[in-house]
């Protein structure tokens, strides 16, 4: 009964915390909190306090609403070892580049008008080049000599993916306006509760908790 009712836990909580039964809801939180998250922190404090829902709401990452896409390296400041994507989007052509890593570069990834395929290394006509197998920490290092020469100056910006809660606070996150993330939990053995949760700051503090909550079936397998 204890192990059930541990496992039932994530549900009692998402449920609870909704106000009615309108479908798909959508709620704003101005003062007080929401699940720990505390309205007038700083980014530093919410970040922190996403950390210890990631059990119970079943949160692994934010991201950035809009996404940012810098288009000088010396611009883009993160720290690449707290995140565990980044895009390369070519300011005149269609393509995009997604490096995946965690201690090391995982997958390299094309995707185009000439299709979508993975890749060795990136670029394949320089002398430094990411390729898979790369450290996550030469990362930095390596970008920054790509981007500094043609044809990559100036003509590819950099994003990252979404920022991952089990690494460390990125200080570039304080100026971060708006953040979202998802949350779910089993409601019943036919349904799916989803929540999407919007973060928006001012004046470097918490100032608005947007909560949209709908229901999906649950696909079981």
């Amino acid at each position: 009964m204890r192990t059930l009712l541990l496992l039932l836990m994530p549900v009692i909580l998402l449920w609870s915390c909704k106000k009615d039964d309108t479908i798909p809801a959508n709620e704003d939180v101005t003062q007080g909190s929401r699940w720990g998250i505390i309205i007038g922190s700083t980014p530093e404090q919410v970040y922190q306090q996403l950390q210890t829902l990631q059990s119970p709401l079943r949160v692994k990452s934010v991201y950035r609403i809009p996404r940012t896409q810098y288009e000088k390296i010396a611009d883009f400041k993160s720290d690449p070892t707290l995140y565990n994507r980044f895009l390369i989007h070519g300011v005149d052509s269609a393509g995009v580049v997604s490096i995946d890593y965690e201690q090391s570069i995982t997958k390299i990834m094309w995707s185009g008008p000439d299709g979508t395929y993975s890749l060795d290394k990136w670029p394949a006509n320089t002398d430094t080049y990411l390729t898979v197998g790369d450290s996550a920490t030469v990362i930095q290092s390596k970008m920054s000599k790509i981007f500094e020469k043609w044809p990559y100056h100036a003509r590819y910006e950099i994003a990252t993916g979404r920022k991952p809660l089990s690494a460390g606070f990125d200080v570039e996150m304080k100026k971060w306006n708006l953040w979202q993330f998802t949350a779910s939990a089993l409601v019943t053995s036919e349904t799916f509760g989803v929540y999407v949760i919007s973060l928006y700051f001012s004046s470097n503090k918490l100032s608005r908790i947007n909560i949209q909550y709908m229901e999906d079936p649950a696909v079981i397998k």
